[in-house]
């Protein structure tokens, strides 16, 4: 049975179009590492160029949000809306992405 509180994931990304990450379970952190061999672009919106971030092979991104600061919900990413989107620089990306409640 898998755990409500925490889910570790695999996310392949091409490098043709950003592609949206919603996380699986309901959380406040997600941690994104690229575990892949190729460079991969991740963005807060899918549109929008200047939201863009690199991450490196073996560089991460964590996102984490406090439970106090988030109002009127137990948690702050849910697994109906887009956390990030990403694009592998060529061929295809793997960020490895853990979600905690």
């Amino acid at each position: 049975m898998a755990s409500p509180t925490y889910a570790k994931t695999q996310f392949v990304v091409d490098a043709l179009s950003f592609q949206p990450f919603t996380p699986t379970i309901r959380c406040n952190n997600v941690r994104f590492v690229n575990s892949g061999t190729q460079t991969v672009y991740i963005r807060t919106s899918q549109a929008d160029a200047t939201t863009q971030d690199t991450l490196l092979v073996g560089d991460s991104e964590n996102i984490d949000v406090p439970t106090r600061a988030v109002r009127d919900v137990a948690w702050r990413f849910d697994p109906t809306f887009p956390v990030l989107w990403a694009q592998a620089s060529s061929g295809n990306g793997t960020l490895t992405v853990t979600q905690i409640e």
